[in-house]
């Protein structure tokens, strides 16, 4: 039976033939380098698409490969060799341990957790909603699995209120249930960061809950200690900080 340690050398060894075979595989195609970066679609509209354009995307020899899913999915691609880095909401008491010893990260900008509905719904016209009014009415909700969706049923719970009714469920696309709130008149739970690049972000009111207090989105960039080494990594991460500054620059002023 392995020690921790030697389960540790063996993740880590896992994750670095699957980055190797990718590299060789490309190697015999003659393919230029790919870079595989997980993330969600909310960054999309925002930190990613700085970053590539300081990195010359479409005049560098890189070429970059996005995928985007929920964050357990991404951060065990991560850990298997699946993805070279992964950019999006990490909660380290989510992340489980064997997997949490193989990651590097950096913090890139904090965001909330928002409750929003169209400006015509009956709850927008509540000068200061309660919990409860939240209560029966249709939603569109994040997946079960989402981490939003956690916290955000665990938040109604501690206030004694019943379970929200979720109508639709979207799995890893907070502008889809921006999207879908707008055109169905429902509620729905959504990053500030996805809410404010929203073409129809005017036509939302964002709840303030007096008895509801919902936890700040820390967004990161998680890498393991190997492929934090490869010079094409490197740069993407020194991108994404720059672009987080930038962003944050951009929202304070």
């Amino acid at each position: 039976m392995l020690t921790d340690t030697g389960l540790l050398a063996l993740r880590r060894s896992r994750s670095g033939l699957a980055t190797l075979d990718q590299l060789v595989r490309e190697l015999d195609a003659g393919q230029t380098l790919s870079l595989r970066i997980g993330t969600n679609s909310a960054l999309m509209y925002n930190i990613i698409p700085e970053a590539l354009r300081r990195l010359n995307v479409g005049q560098s020899e890189t070429r970059f490969q996005l995928k985007t899913g929920l964050v357990g999915d991404m951060v065990e691609a991560l850990s298997e060799g699946n993805l070279d880095c992964y950019v999006g909401r990490l909660d380290w008491d989510q992340v489980p341990t064997r997997i949490a010893r193989l990651l590097t990260y950096d913090p890139l900008l904090e965001t909330d957790l928002i409750l929003i509905c169209p400006t015509g719904h009956p709850v927008a016209r509540l000068d200061t909603p309660r919990a409860r009014d939240l209560v029966g009415w249709p939603w569109a909700m994040p997946s079960r699995e989402s981490n939003n969706r956690i916290v955000l049923e665990s938040a109604m719970r501690s206030t004694g209120a019943p379970d929200l009714t979720a109508a639709v469920e979207v799995s890893a696309d907070p502008n889809g249930l921006i999207n879908l709130a707008l055109a169905l008149g429902m509620l729905t739970c959504v990053p500030r960061v996805a809410l404010n690049e929203h073409a129809n972000a005017q036509d939302f009111k964002v709840l303030e809950v007096a008895d509801l207090s919902l936890p700040s989105i820390h967004i990161g960039f998680a890498t393991t200690a190997e492929l934090r080494q490869m010079p094409e990594v490197a740069d993407l991460r020194e991108a994404m900080l720059d672009a987080a500054k930038a962003w944050i620059a951009g929202s304070e002023g």
